[in-house]
């Protein structure tokens, strides 16, 4: 059995808009983190600190720097479209 429709088209939209203002902010704080790593070496040297850079490169930059940033905007697209297609489809049941 399908679940009942309900669409707050304002207030979701809101969400939507506030997922994709913070990408931005996500892909800044990655960047900030991915220099603080570039320059860790400067201050922290050893077989610990490269284990720690190793780790970073090959574990977490790509994942902080792309992965995550561009996941969270797809999603935000994806909601939007759906939003739109539950609209449009709303119209076209209504005859408009």
């Amino acid at each position: 059995m399908s679940k009942p429709i309900y669409l707050d088209f304002p207030s979701a939209s809101a969400c939507v808009k506030r997922i994709s203002a913070e990408i931005p902010v996500m892909r800044d704080s990655a960047a900030k983190i991915s220099a603080a790593m570039n320059d860790l070496p400067n201050h922290w040297r050893g077989e610990a600190s490269d284990k720690a850079q190793y780790t970073y490169d090959e574990q977490y930059r790509t994942l902080l720097t792309k992965t995550v940033p561009d996941a969270v905007e797809s999603f935000g697209q994806f909601m939007d479209h759906c939003m739109q297609q539950l609209i449009e489809i709303d119209r076209m049941l209504a005859g408009k």
